[in-house]
């Protein structure tokens, strides 16, 4: 079904647009972690303030859940199969990089370049252009086409229903209450990600074998897959327009948009979008995608997901 990775890509720009037009947050996959886990080692407890990313995270999580109960052979489509040491090297790799950065694919790549802000433009080009080399010198690009994930009808029935519950007439639960509005946005992104393929780490290491007739891109017989340029078409573009008037204004239920002010482009954030990459590069596994993959496939990504925590801390306390 052609249709299915634009409408992940439409998914994943309508959950971003959402969570800022309405709530004014950003959606950082992995400052919504770094920051949730560091409350809890520090103060024992989540901030009132933080629990709609604890939510919208089990969104994520419920995404996956749903497919997996509707499609049956989900988990068969994620394509890892790398060895446990390399979920562990890489996962710390992101989760050091993503600290020291501020950001991943989610924060950098899908809203700071939508608002056109410098860091993010530096650490997607960073971190974006190591993961292509990286990925080539591992040569971790699939031989053969990587075929779409089974998924049934009812199940992409069922991805779109978080979308349609947050519009129930007369306002709804989701305009009362952050975190029930949250999580449903949570699961809209979740289903996006699962729809264009992003959840399989052969997909997105397919996609980073760009089809350019030179050196290193010419170097192995790995295959270009370009489904993942949907997120790109759906989720950034429609974003970048968006923000131009959204940004005079202020979000529905809150007082401004909590955007980030800094712009020192520094060695901090060009080092840890390089660690990143080589992590992203190597593995094809970021943030986001781990969850909605972790809830579905189990121990098979836990491992990466806990190194990716452990980076995370690891940067915080020493970096």
């Amino acid at each position: 079904m052609s249709w299915v990775a634009p409408l992940g890509g439409v998914m994943i720009g309508a959950s971003t647009y959402l969570l800022m037009k309405d709530y004014g947050e950003i959606l950082g996959i992995s400052g919504m972690i770094h920051s949730t886990v560091q409350s809890l080692i520090k103060k024992q407890k989540v901030e009132v303030d933080d629990w709609w990313k604890v939510s919208f995270l089990s969104g994520m999580a419920l995404s996956s859940m749903s497919a997996f109960i509707t499609g049956g052979s989900f988990t068969n489509s994620f394509g890892v199969s790398q060895p446990s040491w390399q979920f562990i090297a890489t996962g710390l790799l992101v989760g050091v990089g993503t600290r020291m950065a501020n950001g991943c694919t989610s924060g950098h790549m899908l809203c700071g370049i939508s608002r056109l802000s410098p860091r993010s433009f530096v650490a997607t080009i960073t971190f974006f252009g190591v993961a292509l080399l990286t990925s080539q010198i591992f040569h971790t690009a699939p031989i053969e086409p990587i075929p779409s994930p089974p998924l049934s009808m009812l199940t992409i029935a069922c991805l779109q229903l978080p979308f349609v519950l947050y519009f129930v007439p007369t306002g709804g639960l989701p305009y009362w209450h952050k975190e029930i509005g949250t999580g449903l946005l949570g699961s809209l992104f979740g289903g996006g990600l699962i729809l264009t393929g992003m959840v399989n780490p052969s997909r997105v290491l397919g996609f980073m074998n760009l089809p350019i007739p030179t050196w290193p891109f010419t170097s192995h017989g790995g295959i270009w897959d370009p489904s993942l340029l949907w997120i790109i078409a759906g989720g950034i573009v429609p974003n970048m327009i968006a923000w131009r008037w959204m940004k005079s204004g202020r979000p529905t239920f809150s007082k401004l948009f909590k955007v980030p002010t800094r712009s020192v482009i520094d060695s901090r954030l060009v080092m840890g979008s390089v660690l990143f990459g080589l992590g992203w590069g190597w593995s094809g596994i970021c943030p986001g995608p781990a969850i909605v993959a972790t809830t579905a496939t189990g121990s098979s990504l836990l491992s990466w997901l806990a190194s990716f925590v452990v980076g995370g801390c690891l940067a915080n306390a020493f970096l």
